[in-house]
């Protein structure tokens, strides 16, 4: 079936990473201990995504004050913060490889951001585009990929398909090509492809879980958003609306294998709620059956709560792409292996990239879908593929944290030795 997929993703110097030049498939595991980069790596992407549809004003301001103003502020890694000469420093750089199965293309777009202190005062700092770049290439036509922009500081140049815009003084150095096109892109099919793409990916939704994103009181069906994280929507509708889909019967399946609720009752009462008038009014009631007793949305845990939420999402959706923080944080190892089971089950159709540190997690992921991420004695992160056990096993015995000693394997351990 038709998607949108991440291919590949080179992220340098963003925040506490050092280096992420990663490969994904459609189900994808980033393991490593806290503070290992996993939170700032699937974070780079709504920063990107602000920089590239945010508010034009907003995103200027924030190139000239460091985005000081924004949730982004600590962008650059901690020990640049004292460096005066700015020039030595390599950039931040972001570089994503994309496709849609649909339309059989390919793309890759780099961007990368240059580092800047003010001259009368080492506290203020600021930021250019220093580079930036899009091409696509048809699967099955012969040839290198056709470009379709690139830039170096604030010089452009355009394929040939495309218009050349001049600039009385070069492109600003906060101004994203892609904005030029967005407005005077044309009718041009690889272009306006692209823009969907790439718009879709930096709109994926993410789900933390945490306690944090839900309420503590009646509203608690309403979902709400903490620090980027967490698509809000009303979870109550969204159920009653699902019941009439085709994806009702897989719902009430997925609630009963990772939840044990083994019921999904909705029932709708008519009542007058005016003594003098004979108009009723509509409440609908969702309640769920477990260990025998009909419980609300309101009854049920954060964790249960959470991964409701993702079930319907996965179900009901347009999104091609889900970044999934921690699962385990409110999950119970046993529905933990019964939601990974579910969402491989929807691996074909859709990519899953999700973040741990839990070994219950990473026994149940082939070696092809693990990335591992680990803190260097420099404070900075290094996010790598892994190609082999023993490959696996020495990483996660490497930097700050140790998880080795607790793997478990099918196979025997002279593999790892």
């Amino acid at each position: 079936m038709a998607m949108i997929r991440i291919i590949k993703y080179n992220l340098q110097h963003y925040r506490n990473i050092q280096s992420a030049n990663l490969s994904f498939d459609n189900y994808n595991l980033i393991i490593g201990t806290n503070n290992s980069g996993k939170s700032n790596f699937i974070q780079s992407f709504s920063f990107l995504y602000f920089i590239l549809y945010g508010g034009m004003e907003d995103v200027t301001n924030a190139f000239r004050n460091g985005f000081i103003t924004t949730r982004f502020r600590d962008i650059i890694p901690t020990n640049w913060r004292n460096i005066e000469d700015t020039d030595t420093l390599p950039p931040i750089s972001m570089e994503l490889e994309f496709e849609n199965t649909k339309t059989n293309r390919k793309f890759t777009y780099q961007i990368s951001f240059k580092f800047q202190v003010a001259e009368n005062s080492k506290l203020m700092r600021s930021f250019i585009i220093d580079s930036e770049s899009l091409h696509y290439k048809e699967y099955g036509k012969p040839g290198s990929p056709v470009r379709i922009f690139s830039r170096t500081k604030t010089e452009e140049h355009y394929g040939k398909d495309f218009p050349n815009f001049k600039f009385d003084n070069g492109v600003t150095n906060a101004f994203s090509l892609l904005r030029v096109l967005q407005i005077s892109g044309g009718s041009n099919e690889a272009y306006l492809d692209s823009q969907l793409c790439l718009s879709q990916i930096l709109k994926t939704p993410v789900f933390y879980f945490s306690h944090t994103e839900l309420t503590k009181n009646s509203t608690k069906d309403q979902l709400k958003i903490f620090n980027g994280r967490v698509v809000a929507f009303d979870l109550k509708e969204e159920i009653i609306n699902l019941k009439n889909s085709n994806n009702w019967d897989i719902f009430k399946s997925a609630l009963h294998n990772v939840l044990g609720i083994e019921a999904v009752d909705i029932n709708t009462y008519h009542l007058n709620i005016n003594k003098n008038s004979e108009e009723k009014e509509a409440f609908t009631f969702v309640h769920f059956l477990h260990a025998k007793t009909f419980k609300s949305l309101e009854d049920l845990s954060d964790g249960s709560i959470l991964l409701i939420a993702l079930v319907i999402k996965v179900l009901n959706s347009d999104h091609d792409i889900f970044f999934i923080e921690e699962p385990e944080n409110s999950t119970h190892p046993k529905a933990l292996v019964d939601l990974i089971a579910f969402l491989k089950s929807f691996s074909e159709t859709k990519q899953f990239i999700i973040t741990s540190h839990s070994i219950v997690l990473l026994n149940k992921s082939k070696l092809e879908q693990i990335i591992t991420s680990r803190a260097e004695s420099n404070g900075m992160s290094i996010f790598e593929n892994v190609n082999s056990r023993k490959e696996l096993k020495a990483r996660l015995r490497s930097g700050k944290g140790n998880f080795a000693d607790e793997l478990f394997f099918e196979q025997t351990e002279e593999e790892f030795d």
